[in-house]
Order: structure tokens, then C-alpha cells, then sequence
């Protein structure tokens, strides 16, 4: 159900690079990261989707912290409100 029906080649580009970037951000940061939903598939308030506008990469560590709660929901919230101790 997370997956729209205009789902397209570009969502699943823009997927597969942040799961590269996981990787590479592993090997530069010597920390875990994940490929987290912006808006969570499933939570008590919203249900996401699985497309490349609702997809990015940050530490696995704020990723288990925020679950499925509207947490980091906008690009970039989690870098301007997270500290560096919050990641590791």
C-alpha cells in the first residue's frame, strides 16, 4: 500500500543512491546510517509513502530513536536538530 501507482523510475533511482550513500557515509563516518521514511509507512498520525520525495539518509541511531513518530519529517530537520553525540 506505500507504494504509489505513479511510483517510477526515478523513485527507484533516487532509493538506490541512499542506499549507496548509506554505505559510503558508513565508511567516511565509521557510524551506521539508514535509508529512513520522512513521513513514516506506518504511524498513529499519517501513513507515508515509499517514493523518492519521502526518503532520506541519516544515522541509524536517530533513525531507531524517532520510529514511527512525525519526527524529522522536512529534508534536512534531523542535521539542524540533532547533535553529533545524538548520532553515534
Amino acid at each position: 500500500m506505500a507504494i504509489p501507482t505513479w511510483f517510477s523510475d526515478f523513485d527507484e533511482f533516487v532509493i538506490q543512491e541512499a542506499f549507496d550513500l548509506c554505505q559510503k557515509r558508513e565508511i567516511a563516518t565509521g557510524i551506521k546510517w539508514n535509508v529512513d521514511h520522512m513521513i513514516p509507512l506506518k504511524s498513529k498520525n499519517a501513513c507515508g509513502l515509499h517514493c523518492a520525495d519521502n526518503i532520506q539518509v541519516i544515522p541509524q541511531s536517530l533513525n531507531c530513536a524517532k520510529r514511527n513518530d512525525m519526527t524529522f519529517t522536512n529534508p534536512f530537520e534531523w542535521l539542524q536538530n540533532a547533535s553529533y553525540r545524538d548520532w553515534e
